[in-house]
């Protein structure tokens, strides 16, 4: 049982066996409390506890509710609507580069206004938004030397093409400065040319800095853009059925008249002609029009109207010209011209909520996603979670689209998970426990005095119903598997039997594939993997997750609190699990606190590492718990931080990869834990960005000698 001092029991190779001390791992390290002026969270004090100290922590539990409200409404609000974009300066300028001459456009066209900058939580782009350019946050933009053209009287346009083998990243090929004042392509104050920047036509010194470095990835300058596709909406225009022809043709009334390369006329009517493009022929790449007198503006009209031939000195400038006026009236695959934004891009009209492929920065590779719906209103995705790609667009996995025979139910080995909470879809039980002359009714699966299953059922599965926060795969089967009393207390043998039963019979019964663990089974503290017994404990604790790992369980282990290596946590040390470490509440760095794999380990050994956001997470708790503070709707939340708040991420977006069928149903534990660093992988080297500082690919020297693992990515 826990309890024993580890200071006063010798560490005989009997005892290590045989005593084997349970801590639950949800404390935050207090350097990083009294560095932030973070809430401890919930340290495990049973509810007498919780009411004892109520009083002196409920108001730094409502500041960071305070914030974590702010965040989220920022989020919501953060996306912009089409309208208000680039298309002043795409439009205006394609006027003026198909005239007789790029200066003598008609200065008085009605364009739109100028964009605002895109705040960094936007991370995916509408279809309807690709054409129009993004600008980026002020901040960035101030800092951009471009000499002659990043001035205070120009705001620099980034504008996207997608990319990725299903078309759904975006790569920023080109940026343009545009006049504050005139709304047209600016010039240069130094030597005149064109404000065109492009990788072809620039300085690599410029290029690297302002244009995306490739398929997926923001520019280094521009970090905020998005570089992801939302998914076909309702409003996206579309053809409705496959075309039969090799070629589309649709009519369009322009947003700024045109002029005729050979007439000079001016043209506000054009029959588009296009063709299909893309993976599956699926969009629409748009090539010539026609207007109502005969006029046809195509590519070749278009350079001889720029005069862009090997003899013209001035050739590079003419061709930048070029390629901004064909990007303005006929676009690219997938991207309608700025002239013409409801040109239907999509040969079908087939709409699915959230990303194309995948949530959050990155680029996708293809593979199957759970069906999203909205974000109820009066629910939330919390900051952290939004960090990890769930519901960064609003929209959340839709299990009620699920087959019966595709969902998976989630165990959580805890102190049991609250039954009656509206927000958890809590399936069944078992316990471990025996009844206390304290808690009377303690043997009840469904009752949780304890309150830390309850709180990391929360983080996986809470319900999208329009109360409090969402969880990473909202309602969800959850399957409590008591082994802790109102105390917190257990015993190692209650674990180990709890995940002898799902393998011998909660696999089949209830189809359990993923398992929670946020605890450590520690052999009287921090023991050197070379000290007796290690072995024995090894062998014991980490032959029943091999066991797991086969029967096609994944278990998810919390990496534990004690800011060392985990080598010393059983069962995250276990090759077969998925260890999680913490991060802080902005998932910019580890949590001091969090343990960690050595980073001189081998590959193999790093694996089964993840990270995932660790810090005043909020979820929920038991009902009966009360409020912490004065508001009513915070009944059954609260806020949970450590690697106990880490683990509940990766099992949440595990079971979403099995019910995705982007993880096989046949899949082992191992297969679901290759197929998450994969995509964690993946979403780390597309966008750096979308990591953290100490991330294998931003190191941090505060943290050097340490390994904690990709980021999760719920790419699902």
């Amino acid at each position: 049982m826990v309890g024993a001092n580890p200071a006063s029991v010798s560490r005989s190779r009997p005892q290590l066996v045989a005593l084997l001390l349970l801590f639950l791992t949800n404390l935050d390290n207090i350097k990083e409390v009294l560095a932030a002026g973070q809430p401890s969270g919930h340290l495990g004090t049973g509810l007498r506890g919780i009411l004892a100290t109520a009083s002196s922590s409920s108001h730094l539990v409502l500041h960071h509710r305070t914030v974590l409200s702010a965040a989220a409404t920022a989020q919501a609000q953060a996306l912009e609507q089409p309208g208000e974009t680039a298309a002043a300066a795409a439009a205006a300028t394609a006027a003026a580069a198909i005239a007789d001459d790029p200066d003598d456009a008609d200065a008085g066209s009605d364009v739109p206004d100028l964009p605002a900058a895109v705040p960094a939580a936007v991370a995916c782009a509408p279809v309807l938004r690709l054409s129009k350019g993004f600008t980026a946050a002020a901040a960035a933009a101030a800092s951009i030397t471009w000499p002659g053209c990043s001035t205070p009287s120009n705001r620099l346009v980034w504008m996207p093409q997608r990319c990725g083998s299903s078309l759904q990243a975006l790569q920023y090929a080109a940026v343009y400065a545009i006049s504050n004042q005139t709304k047209l392509l600016a010039r240069s104050s130094i030597n005149g040319a064109p404000c065109v920047l492009t990788r072809a036509a620039s300085s690599q010194a410029l290029t690297s800095q302002l244009l995306s470095p490739s398929c997926g990835t923001a520019p280094l300058a521009a970090r905020s853009l998005p570089v992801m596709v939302c998914a076909a909406a309702a409003a996206d225009p579309c053809f409705g059925s496959t075309p039969q022809a090799s070629t589309v043709t649709a009519t369009m009334r322009l947003v700024t008249p045109v002029r005729c390369p050979s007439t000079g006329e001016l043209i506000r009517l054009l029959d588009y002609s296009g063709k299909p493009c893309g993976p599956g022929s699926k969009f629409t790449q748009w090539f010539q029009g026609t207007s109502r007198s005969g006029c046809r503006i195509n590519a070749a009209s278009l350079a001889a109207v720029l005069r862009v031939t090997s003899s013209t000195p001035q050739t590079a400038a003419r061709a930048l010209e070029l390629a901004k006026a064909s990007s303005d009236v006929f676009g690219s695959c997938g991207v309608p011209p700025a002239l013409a934004v409801a040109l239907p891009q999509n040969l079908t009209c087939s709409f699915a909520a959230g990303p194309l492929v995948g949530n959050g920065n990155g680029s996708g590779s293809g593979s199957p996603e759970m069906p999203k719906t909205a974000v109820k209103a009066g629910g939330q995705v919390a900051a952290p979670l939004q960090r990890i790609g769930v519901g960064v667009d609003g929209q959340v996995a839709d299990l009620s689209r699920i087959a019966d025979e595709q969902q998976v139910t989630v165990a959580v080995v805890d102190s049991g998970i609250d039954r009656t909470h509206p927000d958890l879809n809590v399936v069944g039980g078992k316990s471990w426990v025996t009844a206390s002359a304290l808690f009377s009714n303690d043997t009840d699966w469904g009752v949780d005095y304890y309150a830390h299953g309850t709180q990391v059922a929360g983080i996986i599965a809470a319900r999208n119903n329009g109360a409090r926060f969402v969880g990473i795969s909202p309602g969800a089967p959850l399957f409590a598997l008591k082994v802790f009393n109102g105390n917190g207390k257990g015993s190692w043998s209650s674990i180990f039997q709890a995940i002898e039963w799902v393998i011998a019979e909660g696999r089949q019964q209830y189809n359990i594939r993923v398992v929670n663990l946020s605890l450590e089974i520690s052999p009287l503290g921090n023991i050197d993997p070379n000290e007796p017994g290690y072995t024995d404990v090894y062998a014991m604790a980490c032959g029943l997750m091999a066991r797991a790992d086969a029967a096609g369980v994944l278990v998810v282990v919390s990496a534990a609190n004690n800011g060392v290596s985990l080598r010393t946590s059983f069962p995250a040390v276990c090759q077969s699990t998925a260890a999680v470490t913490a991060l802080n509440y902005d998932v910019s760095k580890p949590l001091h606190s969090s343990n960690f794999l050595e980073a001189a380990a081998n590959d193999t050994e790093k694996a089964h590492i993840f990270a995932a956001p660790g810090s005043n997470i909020p979820t929920t708790q038991p009902m009966d718990y009360g409020s912490q503070t004065d508001d009513p709707n915070d009944i059954g939340t609260y806020f949970i931080s450590g690697t106990s708040a880490a683990a509940p991420f990766v099992a949440g977006v595990a079971a979403n990869c099995l019910m995705s069928g982007a993880c096989a149903q046949s899949s082992s534990g191992s297969d679901i834990i290759s197929k998450l660093q994969e995509a964690a992988r993946e979403r780390a080297v597309q966008q750096p960005a979308s990591g953290f500082s100490g991330d294998p690919m931003t190191p941090n020297a505060d943290f050097a000698g340490r390994y904690y693992g990709y980021l999760v990515w719920s790419k699902w």
